[in-house]
């Protein structure tokens, strides 16, 4: 993509087509920052039954905010770093890319397991982040 940006022409960008790598990993990271956002709106009861609760729902809604924002500050700084490099996420980082989403995902269900009982609903939204994931990314 860095080599469309230094072309100057918008007509090269419109008409770049991703590979099937590149479009599962879109569908699954937007997966992975709509869940944030989605825990976000899940711990945004600003007052519970008791002290120690209301804690943990702020520090789990401010945490899901702040991953995402970090994720996307990560993002747009390595799409700068690789705009004139040679460097693919597919050629160099094949796999590794995938832990990104998947961190993700993981590490909001862990603010959400700090603050409700939530197993079986892990289990049935992990089935079903997989399955729209696929379907996003047109597989």
């Amino acid at each position: 993509m860095g080599v469309y940006i230094t072309d100057e022409s918008w007509l090269n960008v419109i008409d770049y087509k991703f590979s099937y790598y590149y479009l599962a990993l879109i569908a699954f990271t937007s997966l992975g920052l709509s869940f944030c956002f989605t825990t976000y709106l899940w711990t945004s009861k600003p007052f519970a039954s008791n002290r120690k609760k209301t804690i943990r729902l702020r520090m789990a809604q401010v945490n899901a905010m702040w991953i995402v924002y970090g994720i996307l500050a990560f993002l747009f700084r390595l799409f700068w770093s690789f705009a004139g490099v040679e460097i693919t996420i597919v050629d160099h980082f094949k796999y590794a890319a995938f832990m990104l989403p998947f961190v993700i995902y993981l590490y909001c269900w862990n603010l959400i397991s700090d603050v409700y009982k939530s197993k079986n609903t892990f289990l049935r939204t992990t089935l079903s982040i997989i399955i729209i994931g696929i379907v996003l990314s047109g597989i």
